[in-house]
């Protein structure tokens, strides 16, 4: 078959996977995503405020612990790329670990924004149960009870 036998149908069928191709790379954008309106990040509909993973209530952590999640709004803000604080106390209040930093790992500035922080103790607990407390960079506190 010649070049310049080519029909319409193929044309048009050239021009539909170029227009198909950029509506997919198009949805996956962090910002803009077909034309404002769809992008992954507001697929995944999370809650304003903060939505964390890692830990259940009373759940029982071993160390090193590692808490994963996202902040979206609401209080719940990035600054210099921190989403604030995480630390754990014993029933005691005494702390177990020191304050780490919860770095944003998400390379955009759409809400939300993804987070990892890894925290080691410093020191023994002296009771069985604690809490795990992690503090927004605008001062909201989140208090998730854990066992040892």
């Amino acid at each position: 078959m010649k070049i310049s036998e080519r029909g319409f149908a193929d044309y048009a069928t050239i021009i539909i996977g170029l227009i198909f191709g950029g509506l997919i790379i198009g949805f996956f954008l962090s910002s803009g995503g077909l034309m404002n309106k769809v992008n992954l990040k507001s697929a995944m509909r999370l809650p304003c405020g903060l939505t964390y993973s890692g830990v259940a209530d009373n759940q029982k952590i071993v160390f090193p612990f590692e808490v994963t999640g996202y902040i979206n709004g609401c209080g719940w803000q990035a600054n210099k790329g921190s989403a604030g604080t995480v630390q754990i106390f014993d029933g005691k209040g005494l702390p177990i670990t020191s304050a780490q930093n919860i770095p944003i790992t998400d390379t955009g500035t759409d809400l939300p924004l993804a987070f990892t922080a890894i925290v080691r103790p410093t020191a023994a607990p002296q009771t069985d149960t604690g809490q795990l407390v992690i503090r927004s960079t605008t001062g909201l506190l989140k208090i998730i009870p854990v066992t040892f």
